[in-house]
């Protein structure tokens, strides 16, 4: 405050490193922001950068962890970083529609992984990401290979349910109808997610339009209504 055009980069730094010592969050956020806008090119140590962004991605704070958790992560060499950082890294980046950062992320986190409920999460979160990429092709893939996991409860829904939105868009009217069903029957004590299902299945039959079809969306419809 004295002399800051001296000191406030060196004044900064250790006060960013002080912080992160007494895990202070706000503190060290506003140190670390301080730091990039006024002194660019002028970084802290790796770890810095990893707590920082961490505890900020578990608040769901992903906009501002982003600032952070690319500067967190040794992309070239992944086993470098450790797992918890990876998936904040991800998660983040999901967020806030870095996709292809989002893609390698869970793409390490699924190489660590071995207990097979997690390895459906990623492979359904690489599907997401690849949609959200345009590659429909291997975000079905992604998708089917977090099925077979036979993953239980609602990420089981949810992955049926981006497979039948995957199988509509690519014409497969049937394939979608049978995932939908699927979620309606495994869900009918889940109003929320079953309403989904059965609004999607009356929109892919209404789109093909034929007499059979309009028949049953009209059935899906007084379901819907129906606790």
């Amino acid at each position: 405050t004295i002399d800051a055009k001296s000191f406030s980069k060196e004044s900064t730094l250790h006060l960013a490193l002080v912080h992160y010592g007494l895990e202070q969050l706000k503190e060290l956020q506003q140190e670390a922001e301080k730091l990039d806008r006024d002194h660019a090119g002028t970084t802290l140590p790796q770890a810095v950068y990893a707590w920082l962004g961490t505890k900020l991605a578990k608040e769901e704070r992903f906009e501002e962890a982003w600032r952070f958790l690319p500067r967190a992560v040794t992309a070239d060499q992944p086993d470098e970083t450790v797992t918890g950082v990876w998936l904040a890294h991800a998660r983040a980046a999901f967020a806030t529609g870095n996709f292809t950062e989002a893609t390698n992320s869970y793409s390490i986190l699924l190489n660590r992984e071995e207990n097979a409920f997690r390895q459906a999460e990623y492979h359904y979160h690489l599907a997401l990401c690849w949609h959200a990429r345009g590659n429909n092709g291997k975000a079905t893939t992604e998708a089917e290979d977090a099925l077979a996991l036979k993953p239980q409860g609602e990420l089981n829904g949810r992955i049926r349910l981006l497979l039948g939105k995957l199988a509509a868009g690519g014409g497969d009217t049937d394939t979608a109808l049978q995932h939908y069903v699927v979620v309606a029957e495994l869900f009918a004590d889940d109003p929320e997610t079953r309403s989904e299902a059965l609004t999607r299945a009356i929109a892919v039959l209404e789109a093909r339009g034929n007499p059979e079809d309009l028949t049953q969306a009209e059935e899906y419809r007084k379901a819907l209504n129906t606790p």
